[in-house]
């Protein structure tokens, strides 16, 4: 056992585990941890529900208001947003959000009841029940998977324990950040790009 096993070095390499796995999920936009979130809007800027409870960041341009057929862009910055708010009609050509205190804010206020919907990544990378779909962010019973590759999960906890105990880790950090790159690039896919201009 490990989770329930009160051997302080037991305990450590639980600890680093799940700071491994946690890193190595807001590393870059795994493909295992996108998901999509639609709410239903309300008619004010702020969208109480709109925030997934797991998010830890936006796929670029998949924010889009499904009602209306209409692109959100965003996240716009502050500055972009107060602009907004000073100059914005009662209905714009676009419409932006922006995250604000963990909520999203959307100019100008979309109608009540329009079915909104964007992409993102989640901070979940472990399976409780074993159905391979992430539910929790540290492994908390013995049962728990990964759905993150643990060959990298293990390769940083390799480095994180050299390091917490002062040997050399260098070598296994380096190791470890390619990996990931390496992984970064194979995953998921890309659309073909021509260089005749053709479709």
């Amino acid at each position: 056992t490990v989770v329930s096993n009160t051997d302080p070095q037991v305990e450590t390499l639980l600890s680093l585990a799940n700071e491994a796995g946690q890193e190595l999920a807001r590393s870059g936009p795994w493909e295992i941890l996108v998901k999509e979130k639609t709410f239903t809007a309300v008619a004010q800027a702020v969208q109480t529900s709109a925030m997934a409870t797991d998010f830890i960041s936006f796929i670029d341009g998949s924010f889009y208001n499904r009602t209306s057929r209409r692109k959100v862009f965003g996240p716009i910055t502050p500055q972009q947003w107060q602009r907004e708010q000073a100059t914005a009609v009662a209905a714009g050509i676009h419409d932006f959000f922006r995250v604000r205190g963990g909520d999203i804010l959307i100019t100008p206020d979309p109608t009540a009841g329009d079915t909104m919907a964007y992409e993102y990544v989640s901070s979940y990378w472990v399976d409780t029940d074993s159905d391979q779909t992430a539910d929790a962010t540290e492994w908390a019973a013995d049962t728990d998977t990964s759905v993150l590759d643990e060959r990298l999960i293990t390769l940083s906890l390799i480095w994180r324990y050299l390091l917490r105990t002062d040997l050399p880790y260098q070598a296994w950090l380096a190791l470890y950040n390619g990996e990931v790159e390496k992984a970064l690039g194979r995953q998921g896919g890309a659309p073909m790009l021509r260089m005749d201009g053709g479709g």
